[in-house]
């Protein structure tokens, strides 16, 4: 999706990001066995594709909360 940027402070923000998005989820993948990360990327990716607004925050905001909780160890994820 970055691949026609051309704004250098994008890509610096976007590189950033990468790198604390791959640390958690290599984390998170030794923890959350019953959660399929690359169903939840892939249903993000289409909404996102689609230029579905609502829907991509949705799955978004979900996928983050259960990662954070799953990283914080947070009883009170949701299932």
């Amino acid at each position: 999706m970055l691949e026609g940027c051309d704004n250098r402070a994008l890509l610096e923000t976007f590189d950033r990001l990468w790198t604390a998005s791959e640390l958690a989820r290599r984390w998170s993948a030794q923890r959350t066995l019953d959660r399929n990360g690359a169903e939840e990327h892939r249903r993000l990716e289409e909404a996102a594709l689609a230029r579905d607004a609502d829907t991509a925050a949705e799955i978004l905001v979900r996928h983050l909360t259960l990662t954070a909780a799953a990283l914080t160890d947070d009883p009170g994820r949701p299932a």
